[in-house]
């Protein structure tokens, strides 16, 4: 068991190597900088003995668990725009306007679709920003 285990451990962190290697990042722990955006109490980091920026891994997490209900609104919102289409497109597709109405239909699908998604690109950055991540990930 103690031969397996060490084996294993070995193929482990020479696969973990491989990956950092293939994928450029094996130095990326060395080079990260804190970010402008980051904010928090200063205080003494006790490894390294140093005055550094902190900021409670609580106070995140419940930032995150509150962005859920966000996300999940959006993807209703989209979700109601195609249904919301696809009933128009049946209810109104009939007759000699059927063409037209089907392009109609169309267009408010993708008008909601570019409405929502630059909605939701500035809304999850500043969800984003009001996390108040430590580094660039």
């Amino acid at each position: 068991m103690a031969v397996w285990t060490t084996i294993q451990n070995e193929q482990f962190k020479r696969k973990a190597s491989e990956l950092a290697y293939r994928w450029d990042v094996m130095d990326a722990a060395d080079h990260e900088e804190l970010r402008p955006e980051f904010r928090g109490d200063e205080c003494i980091n006790t490894a390294t003995g140093k005055i550094e920026k902190y900021h409670s891994e609580d106070v995140r997490r419940k930032k995150q668990y509150l962005s859920v209900p966000v996300v999940l609104t959006f993807v209703a919102a989209a979700i109601i725009a195609f249904i919301s289409a696809k009933i128009y497109k049946e209810t109104f597709a009939k007759g000699e306007y059927a063409l037209y109405q089907g392009l109609v239909a169309s267009l408010i699908n993708s008008v909601a679709i570019v409405v929502l998604d630059q909605v939701y690109k500035r809304l999850a950055k500043f969800m984003t920003d009001s996390e108040n991540h430590r580094y660039e990930r």
